[in-house]
């Protein structure tokens, strides 16, 4: 090596060495512009969560956000879905419902993520996908409603809506794919479970019922029970007949134009109080009868008595009802597992919770 390249090199290692020095003064010491801007792109820095916290972010999914409007949406239709009202909860127990929404929406997203990576096998069905749109419309009063609704759940339109529920269908696929093998149920497992629940499986006994009903909402107890009375003795004599009277009688709108008839009713889905003043009747004799909602002349058409089941008549029965029940188990522990092995990708600021 010459003199002159001697020189031309070491010149370059001092350049180089220079610049390494402050890349590591910028990156390691004082914080300088190269580590702020690496630091601001990634998202478990002190900046970048600073920034996530001011736009509302309460969590990350993969670096995902979910905002604290979301979670909101999402306990107050968690609330509604049980039939109260979010507002009239306490703080303590609108915490509760704005962590059990969280921890949904966690879910949903990671499974959105391993759904995606799996689409080539969650094939959507499009008349299914169809049908769960016009069921989602079908809880709305009208078109008004429907947007309104559509608006506080941040859902733009119904490509938007449609492009939610497939995923949501894409999720359920991707669950089912996963925990299928866990919910195949055996014809051994199928016979124990009817040898161990035999009784309960067994069919009622039913009876075949028709009634005039006129509610004492409408006419007075007096009033009704003569009209009633009129009719008893109107069947007793021949002078009319159960439909005709149901006709002009009867206050039943579902009954009184196919002559009062109830059809075969099981003891278990009558109101208590009307069960347990016909069950006893005799057969073929029009008896008046009160219930906590009005009068009755009630006539018993027909009885069958509780019957045994046999295996192969409740087979499918059984196999759908420990087949959900499985599903269920499997999809809880899924869910439980996928939380645990992708933990390190969520985070959760729970200050944002408050």
């Amino acid at each position: 090596m010459t003199n002159k390249q001697l020189k031309k090199f070491l010149w370059q290692f001092g350049v180089y060495g220079a610049v390494l020095t402050y890349l590591g003064l910028d990156l390691f010491v004082f914080n300088g512009p190269l580590s702020k801007r690496i630091s601001a792109k990634d998202p478990q820095s002190a900046e970048a969560i600073a920034r996530a916290k001011a736009n509302g972010v309460v969590a990350q999914v993969f670096n995902h956000p979910i905002t604290r409007s979301q979670v909101l949406r999402a306990a107050h239709e968690r609330v509604w879905r049980m039939g109260q009202n979010y507002d009239d909860m306490t703080a303590s127990q609108q915490q509760l419902v704005r962590y059990a929404a969280l921890d949904e929406l966690i879910d949903h997203e990671l499974l959105r993520v391993k759904a995606m990576a799996h689409t080539e096998k969650l094939i959507i069905n499009s008349k299914e996908l169809e049908s769960r749109v016009e069921r989602f419309k079908r809880r709305f009063s009208g078109d008004k409603a429907l947007l309104t609704a559509m608006k506080s759940q941040g859902i733009e339109g119904m490509q938007d809506l449609r492009d939610r529920i497939a995923a949501q269908m894409q999720q359920e696929a991707y669950i089912e794919l996963r925990i299928a093998p866990l919910s195949e149920v055996s014809e051994e497992e199928a016979r124990n479970w009817f040898e161990q629940n035999k009784k309960q499986l067994a069919n009622p006994e039913h009876r075949h019922l028709r009634h005039l009903f006129i509610p004492s909402l409408e006419v007075q107890e007096a009033a009704a029970r003569q009209q009633l009375e009129a009719a008893k003795a109107a069947l007793n004599s021949g002078d009319s007949d159960f439909a005709t009277l149901a006709k002009q009688i009867s206050r039943d709108s579902a009954t009184k134009h196919n002559g009062g008839d109830l059809g075969w009713v099981v003891r278990e889905r009558l109101p208590a109080d009307f069960a347990k003043a016909v069950w006893d009747l005799p057969a073929y004799q029009p008896t008046l009868i009160e219930s906590s909602i009005g009068w009755h002349l009630v006539e018993v058409l027909g009885q069958q008595p509780a019957k045994q089941r046999i295996f192969e008549e409740a087979r499918e029965e059984i196999i759908a009802a420990i087949k959900s029940i499985k599903r269920r188990e499997a999809t809880k522990k899924y869910r439980e597992a996928l939380r645990q092995f992708e933990g390190h990708r969520v985070t959760v600021y729970h200050d944002m919770m408050r």
